[in-house]
């Protein structure tokens, strides 16, 4: 399990992007066989954007430190902390199945937290195909 030091999760969560943009299997990871996506959107919306969200979540991995406390009526405090909660589960619906499972996925894991997801059962090997890439980026196992 990937545990709440920031700067592990930030480890974790850096080396997806070049594996995720590197692999030659964009066509694969959108999905498109399994949902009926065209290819076309998968390489031009699914992939890209996807790596997008790589870096943006391996980014916010860096500044998860501190916390966050305000007044927002007379009567009630707020307080943010950032520490991961230990296992999260979820559940991926079956249209953008690649950018749902990083959607997921990618938040979890930076901030420290294992992910158990459930892909859609018509779109599982979208979700496989990304756990095939984190696993060649050397994103630990959860133990």
């Amino acid at each position: 399990m990937v545990t709440g030091h920031s700067g592990r999760a930030v480890r974790c969560a850096r080396p997806l992007r070049p594996a995720a943009g590197g692999t030659g299997r964009g066509d694969r990871a959108a999905g498109e066989r399994q949902a009926g996506k065209p290819i076309r959107l998968a390489r031009e919306f699914d992939v890209p954007g996807t790596i997008d969200n790589v870096d943006f979540f391996s980014g916010a991995a860096g500044n998860l430190e501190g916390e966050a406390t305000a007044e927002y009526s007379a009567d009630h405090t707020s307080s943010i902390r950032r520490e991961p909660v230990g296992v999260i589960g979820s559940i991926s619906p079956r249209n953008y199945p690649l950018q749902m499972a990083a959607w997921k996925i990618l938040p979890a894991i930076a901030a420290g937290n294992t992910i158990v997801l459930e892909p859609a059962e018509i779109t599982p090997l979208t979700s496989l195909l990304f756990a095939e890439i984190a696993t060649e980026a050397a994103v630990p196992d959860a133990s």
